[in-house]
């Protein structure tokens, strides 16, 4: 049984931005040059002391933190962590897929607005661009929609493992300035 129209529009544009939401998953940690991660050990486990070379930018998935110490895992899944001072900046992801919804949003609703404030008419005239206003307006709404909630909980998820970590950050003139951008991991 063939779908309509309006069906797959709707679906493609379901899809297509479910997918594009999870393109912003892992923070990026820029680290000072020298900066070295450790791997997180149980208690009375045996300590590593010398650490692995990290090179800054870091792209990782926060996974919680504490006052001293922000956790991340690795590409092999790893938990490793980076102390105050191992970290420059931290950028969490999602902040611009909620912001590039936002546009989305106004322009769906704007276009809604207008049809809907408009005077009925007689159903029996059919306008094509009518209908493919209100396809344009509920199509950019939903689209919007989609990145704006994506986007934010990516970013909420990120903020809150790391809030600990960042609410005790020292004052800025302590903390080294960020290495020169490199490739992820060095091993």
């Amino acid at each position: 049984m063939p779908r309509s129209p309006r069906v797959r529009v709707l679906t493609s544009t379901l899809v297509a931005t479910l997918l594009s939401g999870g393109c912003a998953t892992t923070a990026t940690i820029r680290t000072p040059v020298g900066a070295r991660a450790y791997e997180r050990r149980a208690a009375g486990g045996p300590v590593d002391v010398v650490g692995r070379a990290v090179v800054s930018p870091l792209e990782v998935k926060i996974v919680g933190s504490d006052a001293s110490t922000v956790y991340f895992n690795d590409d092999n899944g790893n938990l490793l962590q980076l102390g105050q001072y191992h970290v420059s900046d931290i950028d969490h992801p999602g902040n611009v897929l909620a912001w590039l919804g936002v546009p989305f949003l106004a322009f769906g609703g704007g276009i809604l607005a207008a049809l809907y404030s408009r005077a009925p008419t007689n159903q029996k005239d059919g306008d094509g661009f009518v209908g493919i206003a209100y396809l344009m307006g509920w199509t950019s709404v939903v689209m919007g929609g989609v990145l704006v909630i994506s986007g934010t909980w990516s970013w909420g998820r990120s903020k809150l493992a790391a809030h600990a970590f960042e609410s005790s950050r020292p004052p800025d003139w302590m903390i080294p300035p960020a290495a020169p951008e490199r490739p992820a991991f060095d091993r």
